[in-house]
C-alpha cells in the first residue's frame, strides 16, 4: 500500500530501513567475498604474468633465457608439465630449443687489466740512426726512361744521308696476270706498286733541301714526344703531355699514331724511329682480346692501310700478317642483308651496328665506299680472294642502284639496299668514295675500266649540279640536301682539287681540260679560306653569302685540326 512503501523508504539517522533487513546482510557478505576472490585472482594473475614473461639479460634472445631467471612453479604445475612433455614424441622433443645457462652479468664482471703507469713505465724508443753518419739505404727505382724506346738524335741529311734499304727486285714492276675482271699477281711477287725511294737530295738546290730538313725535324719532334709521353697510346695530347686512346677506337690503346706515321718515317729515312714502331707492332698489336666497338672505316684506312703500305715499302711479311689479322676482325661487319657493311664492329663478339644518327641507322657512303684499295691489295698479297670479293660486291650493289640526277647520296640502308636521306656532298660523308674509284683504277694498272667510268660519271654529275662560283669569282662545291643547295664547303672537300688534277694528269680525255680548270679553281678557293683568317689557318668549313665568301660564320666551324686536304691538293696540282 502507499503507506507501506512510504514507511519502507523513510530515512533514519544512519541508513535506510532496507539495510537492516536479514536478507541484505547475507547479500552484503556474498558481495564482499566475491570482490575478495576477484582481487586475489587478479594479484595471482599479475604475479604469474610478471614472472612468466620476465625479460632476459641485456642482449640475450628469448629462447636462451637463463635457468636462474625462470619462475619457480608449484609442484602440481611442474608435475602436469612433466606429464605433458613426457607424452611428446621423440622427434618433437628433439626439436625443442636447448636452454643454456647464461652467466649473470651482475655477479660475473669482466676482468680489467691494469694500465701501466705512464709515469713509471715509459715506452721503449727505437734509436734512429744518425742521418749524418749513417744515411739510410735507398732502394733504387727503375728509371722510366729504361722502359721507353731509345731516342736517336736526327742525322744531318746534308752530311749523313740515312741508308735506304730496298726490297729485292723492287725497281722492277712484277708481271701481272688478269683473272676474270679483276687482277692478280704472278707467284711469289709483290703487286705492281711504287717501291723505290729515290735519293731525296739529287737535283735539288740547298734551299729546298733545307726546307725538307725542317719538315723532317718537325716529324722527329712529334715522334719523339709521342714516344716520351704517350708510347703505345693512340695519340698524344701535347698540352697535358698525356696519351689519349678514346673516340673512334673505343678507348683501346692500339698505337694509332705508330700505324699512321710508320710509312712516313720510312720514306723520310728515319730508320731508327721506324724500327721502334715496327718492333712495337710485332710485340704488342693484336685485336684478339679487344671487346670494344671499332670504326670499320677508320680501322681499315689507318691500320690495314698503314700496315700494307709498310709491307709494300719493305717486304716485311710481319706487316702483311698483321694487316690480314686486322681485316679478318672486320669481316663480320659485312654480314648484312645486302653485304653493305655496318659502321661499327666489336672484334671480340663479332657483333656490328650502324650509327643511330646516320639517317635512321644507314651505312655511310664515304665509309663502305673506302675499303677497296686495302681489301683488294690484301687479296693480291695473301692470295685470299675473300677480301676482294667483299668490296667487289659493294660496288655491284651501288652500281645497280638508281642515282638521283646521277649523284650518290651519302646514306644507304644495309637492310633494304635503298638510299637514305638525299644528302649529297663532296665533303664529309661522301668524299673518299670518289677518291677510291679513281685510285682503284690506277692501282689496277689502269685496267679497271668500270672504276674509271663510275668516277667520270660521278664527277660530271657533281660539277653539273653542285659546283658554283661566288660573286667574287671563287669556285666551290656546295652540299645538296633534298634538291636544295647549301652554300658552304667543308675543309674535307678541299681534297677534290687534287683529285680532279690527278684524274686530268692520268688520262688524256675530253674531260681532262675541264677537270684541270675546276681543280685549279677549287684549290684557289681553299687557299683563300686560309689567307682570309687572322692566323692564316683554314677553318673546318666556310660559307658563301651575299656579303661573305670563303669564311667561317658559325662558331662551330671556327677550328683547325691539322687536316691535310689543302696541302694534298697543292702538291698534286703542281707535280
Amino acid at each position: 500500500s502507499p503507506a507501506r512503501v512510504s514507511s519502507v523508504w523513510s530515512t533514519t539517522a544512519t541508513a535506510p530501513r532496507f539495510a537492516t533487513a536479514p536478507h541484505y546482510r547475507v547479500f552484503k557478505h556474498m558481495m564482499a567475498l566475491w570482490f575478495a576472490s576477484v582481487l586475489v585472482l587478479l594479484v595471482l594473475l599479475v604475479l604469474v604474468m610478471v614472472n612468466s614473461y620476465r625479460l632476459p639479460e641485456l642482449g640475450q634472445p628469448l629462447e636462451y633465457i637463463s635457468s636462474e631467471n625462470v619462475l619457480s612453479l608449484p609442484r602440481s604445475l611442474v608435475r602436469r608439465l612433466s606429464a605433458s612433455t613426457s607424452t611428446r614424441s621423440p622427434d618433437l622433443m628433439v626439436k625443442l630449443p636447448i636452454v643454456n645457462p647464461v652467466p649473470d652479468p651482475l655477479t660475473q664482471r669482466p676482468v680489467l687489466t691494469p694500465v701501466p703507469d705512464p709515469l713509471t713505465q715509459k715506452p721503449v724508443l727505437t734509436p734512429v740512426p744518425d742521418l749524418l753518419t749513417q744515411p739510410p739505404a735507398l732502394t733504387s727505382v727503375p728509371s722510366v726512361a729504361t722502359h721507353l724506346p731509345t731516342l736517336t738524335p736526327i742525322l744531318d741529311p746534308l752530311s749523313q744521308p740515312p741508308p735506304l734499304t730496298l726490297v729485292p727486285d723492287a725497281l722492277t714492276r712484277p708481271a701481272r696476270t688478269v683473272a676474270t675482271t679483276r687482277f692478280a699477281t704472278s707467284a711469289n711477287r709483290l703487286p705492281a706498286q711504287w717501291y723505290q725511294i729515290n735519293d731525296t737530295t739529287v737535283g735539288l738546290d740547298e734551299q729546298t733541301i733545307s726546307r725538307r730538313n725542317v719538315v723532317k725535324q718537325m716529324m722527329k719532334h712529334s715522334w719523339d714526344n709521342y714516344v716520351r709521353y704517350a708510347w703505345g697510346k693512340n695519340e698524344l695530347r701535347p698540352v697535358s703531355k698525356r696519351g689519349h686512346s678514346g673516340s673512334i677506337f673505343g678507348s683501346a690503346s692500339l698505337g694509332a699514331t705508330i700505324m699512321d706515321g710508320l710509312d712516313t718515317l720510312y720514306i723520310m729515312g728515319l730508320m731508327d724511329e721506324f724500327k721502334q714502331g715496327r718492333d712495337w707492332i710485332a710485340d704488342n698489336y693484336s685485336l684478339d682480346q679487344l671487346s670494344v666497338d671499332l670504326s670499320v672505316f677508320e680501322t681499315n684506312i689507318r691500320f690495314v692501310g698503314g700496315l700494307l703500305t709498310c709491307f709494300a715499302l719493305t717486304g716485311d711479311v710481319m706487316f702483311r700478317d698483321k694487316a690480314e689479322h686486322t681485316a679478318q676482325k672486320l669481316l663480320p661487319a659485312f654480314q648484312t642483308q645486302t653485304g653493305i657493311p655496318n659502321a661499327l664492329i666489336n672484334t671480340k663478339t663479332g657483333s656490328s651496328k650502324n650509327y643511330g644518327w646516320a639517317s635512321g641507322g644507314a651505312s655511310i657512303l664515304s665509309e663502305f665506299g673506302t675499303l677497296s684499295l686495302e681489301f683488294g691489295y690484301l687479296s693480291d698479297v695473301t692470295g685470299n680472294s675473300v677480301y676482294r670479293d667483299k668490296v667487289d660486291h659493294i660496288r655491284q650493289v651501288i652500281k645497280g642502284l638508281e642515282k638521283p640526277r646521277g649523284l650518290y647520296p651519302n646514306y644507304l640502308n644495309p637492310k633494304t639496299g635503298k638510299w637514305g636521306q638525299h644528302h649529297m656532298s663532296m665533303g664529309a660523308l661522301g668524299d673518299s668514295f670518289f677518291e677510291y674509284l679513281l685510285k682503284e683504277w690506277l692501282r689496277s694498272g689502269r685496267e679497271d675500266q668500270e672504276a674509271r667510268q663510275m668516277y667520270d660519271e660521278a664527277m660530271q654529275a657533281i660539277m653539273t649540279h653542285m659546283l658554283r662560283t661566288s660573286a667574287g669569282g671563287l669556285m666551290y662545291f656546295s652540299d645538296l640536301k633534298f634538291d636544295r643547295l647549301e652554300h658552304k664547303m667543308d675543309h674535307l672537300a678541299c681534297f677534290s682539287g687534287g683529285l680532279l688534277a690527278l684524274g686530268a694528269h692520268t688520262l688524256q680525255s675530253p674531260q681532262s681540260a675541264r677537270y684541270m680548270e675546276v681543280a685549279e679553281g677549287i684549290t684557289n678557293t681553299c687557299h683563300e679560306s686560309y689567307d682570309r683568317t687572322a692566323t692564316k689557318l683554314g677553318p673546318e668549313s666556310f660559307r658563301f653569302t651575299e656579303v661573305v665568301e670563303a669564311k667561317a660564320i658559325r662558331t662551330a666551324d671556327k677550328y683547325y685540326i691539322l687536316r691535310p686536304e689543302v696541302i694534298e691538293s697543292l702538291v698534286t696540282l703542281h707535280i
